[in-house]
């Protein structure tokens, strides 16, 4: 895994990062990489925290970090997780813990979510499925 892999290990975590706890519970639910061909380059994990740190933060695939793997692989990764059920998968793993958060972090952010709706802005791929656009709100 490399360059990327030890740059995961020495940036500075953002608030959207995945605790252990959460990874150990996500990481069987990501496909394997498939047989013959290229070794991966980009740790899933950090694919995986690239994707919640723009869906949390609310910026453009391109507007993502650069000490995050770059935006065109986490948005390949995200759009083949999206087809194939992953992403669904990985959201409902995630969503277990939600009911310990504050009824108000929920609202909030149900608010933010109807702003950036009624202000126009592109979110046609953000989240999973409808049921399950709270994902972030887990420990």
């Amino acid at each position: 895994m490399g360059g990327n892999e030890a740059r995961a290990r020495t940036r500075a975590p953002y608030p959207s990062d995945l605790s252990e706890r959460q990874w150990r519970r996500i990481a069987p639910l990501l496909p394997p990489a498939r047989p013959g061909g290229r070794p991966a380059e980009v740790d899933r994990r950090e694919i995986v925290n690239a994707i919640l740190y723009r869906l949390r933060s609310g910026c453009s695939w391109r507007m993502l970090p650069h000490d995050l793997p770059p935006w065109g692989t986490v948005h390949f990764y995200f759009r083949q997780w999206r087809r194939d059920g992953t992403w669904e998968r990985v959201c409902r793993a995630l969503r277990l813990r939600e009911d310990s958060q504050a009824e108000g972090d929920r609202r909030e952010q149900v608010f933010t979510m109807q702003q950036q709706r009624n202000n126009g802005e592109r979110n046609d791929d953000l989240f999973c499925s409808k049921s399950t656009r709270n994902f972030d709100t887990c420990d």
